[in-house]
């Protein structure tokens, strides 16, 4: 008698067959959910970066709305000039401490402007103290 021929080895080997099958579809189907579970966290990812985005697409559109108008009004109306008041208040301010920049902000005034008024100042006080010390030693 042939084994091959013989029925319950077809039956066996289409029961393998299937057996085969089936652990295959299984697990494709598993992996099939798992890839659906990363696409969809990619997906969450990409929707959470996108909104950052436009988030901070809005913000830098508002920054430069700011700086926008503010040119515009610099170049509006005619430039307060630095008068005494101003070159006081901003020498008071630096000696007790402020910057540059705060300096020009509170008074209205570039921050140029502030830094050459310091700068000047320095020179003054050096040379006057540099004529007080010569004259001491002379």
């Amino acid at each position: 008698m042939n084994v091959l021929a013989h029925p319950i080895t077809i039956l066996t080997a289409c029961a393998l067959s299937l057996a085969g099958a089936l652990l295959l579809f299984f697990s494709l189907k598993r992996e099939l959910a798992r890839l659906r579970a990363e696409v969809a966290a990619l997906e969450e990812k990409r929707a959470a970066e996108a909104a950052e985005l436009r988030r901070a697409l809005r913000v830098l559109a508002q920054e430069v709305e700011e700086e926008r108008k503010a040119a515009l009004d610099r170049a509006a109306g005619p430039r307060q000039s630095m008068n005494l008041s101003k070159r006081s208040q901003a020498l008071r301010m630096h000696r007790f401490g402020a910057s540059p920049e705060k300096i020009a902000a509170e008074l209205g005034i570039s921050r140029r402007e502030v830094e050459l008024l310091l700068k000047v100042h320095r020179t003054v006080l050096e040379t006057v103290t540099g004529r007080e010390a010569a004259a001491a030693g002379a």
